[in-house]
């Protein structure tokens, strides 16, 4: 799993099986899978409100609710 996160999504984080990968609440990011075969993952989010806000690239600071 790739995780991409920061200005441009210029942070990218890599994890393989039994990593465990943090994205800080509110932080603009991007979940991808760079490999060939499938992968799986467990996504767990905390708190109130809006769990996820769609928005067009990491850097993109305006958000597109869906």
């Amino acid at each position: 799993m790739r995780l991409e996160s920061g200005p441009g999504g210029g942070q990218v984080v890599e994890g393989g099986p039994g990593d465990f990968l943090h994205g800080p609440a509110g932080a603009v990011h991007r979940e991808s899978n760079p490999g060939d075969g499938t992968s799986r993952a467990v996504i767990v989010r905390c708190g109130s409100g809006t769990p996820t806000v769609n928005v067009h690239g990491p850097a993109d600071p305006g958000p597109t609710l869906s």
